[in-house]
């Protein structure tokens, strides 16, 4: 998928999925109950993640995916970060309008542009907060969040899906802070130094 004109073909994900049925119809390991498919979210974030790990490299850097078939050198001079996989894999996208959420905090952002990692429910969710006003105020130090705190606010979900019909991926993005809820059995208040 690093060649300019692939990168550009719709339905290449769905193809590596068919490999993998594909190669694991020879192996017979489709008899195993825990065996599936992976998903086009796996296999994106999967090469996301290796993507990521080769823009740390610089040019005199060497790095190789080695396996039974035989070993590939990566090109380090190609740019790996920001490769645009997930809009390759995307034939729908539906945006949904914000709506109120408790979303507890896991990671904050202090610098001021990543993403926020929240809890909700048992799922680990990053979100970006748009909502210039309140950020400025956290910035500032006026505004007190700490992880295990959560924020009530307004959240505008975007979902992704693939040609197969299956979600690719899920964005949030906070347009409104409402109010910081202070975790009330924070650790420190148990522990006297």
């Amino acid at each position: 998928m690093s060649d300019e004109e692939e990168r550009k073909t719709p339905g290449s994900l769905a193809d590596l999925r068919k490999e993998f049925l594909r190669l694991a119809q020879e192996t017979d390991v489709r008899r195993f109950l825990a065996y599936g498919v992976p998903s086009a979210s796996e296999l994106l974030t999967s090469a996301e993640e290796i993507g990521n790990s080769l823009t740390k490299l610089n040019e005199n850097d060497k790095a190789a995916f080695i396996s039974d078939q035989g070993t590939v050198d990566f090109d380090l001079r190609q740019q790996w970060d920001n490769l645009g996989l997930t809009d390759l894999a995307v034939k729908e996208t539906i945006e949904g309008p914000p709506s109120p959420m408790i979303l507890a905090v896991k990671r904050p952002d202090y610098l001021g542009d990543a993403q926020w990692e929240f809890r909700h429910g048992k799922r680990t969710i990053r979100a970006k907060i748009k909502d210039k006003e309140w950020l400025d105020q956290f910035q500032e130090r006026k505004v007190d969040v700490r992880p295990g705190d959560a924020l009530r606010c307004e959240v505008a979900q975007t979902v992704k899906y693939g040609y197969d019909n299956e979600l690719v991926a899920e964005i949030f993005t906070i347009t409104k802070v409402n109010g910081v809820l202070e975790n009330e059995y924070r650790q420190s208040d148990f522990f006297e130094d």
